[in-house]
């Protein structure tokens, strides 16, 4: 299965859907369960795949960046994954 479509769909709306998380934590948690919303079809390796993908995408173009208030987004809080 092609997943960039997804992939690109999500990141496309990251302002929209991660507008009210406190922490990269709960980001990859929402991105992960909007999958199942969407996609109730996409297995879990191929979810998280699309989760890794569109995390990285956000961290290029600097998404997690603190902003002075928004420490919790700082690098490292969750290295233990999704």
């Amino acid at each position: 299965m092609n997943l960039q479509p997804i992939i690109d769909e999500l990141a496309g709306q990251a302002d929209e859907l991660l507008a009210h998380v406190a922490d990269r934590k709960e980001a990859k948690l929402t991105l992960s369960e909007t999958l199942v919303t969407r996609y109730p079809k996409l297995n879990g390796v191929d979810r998280q795949k699309v989760v890794t993908s569109v995390m990285d995408i956000l961290d290029e173009e600097e998404f997690f960046v603190s902003s002075g208030t928004r420490d919790s987004w700082s690098e490292g809080e969750d290295e233990e994954g999704a």
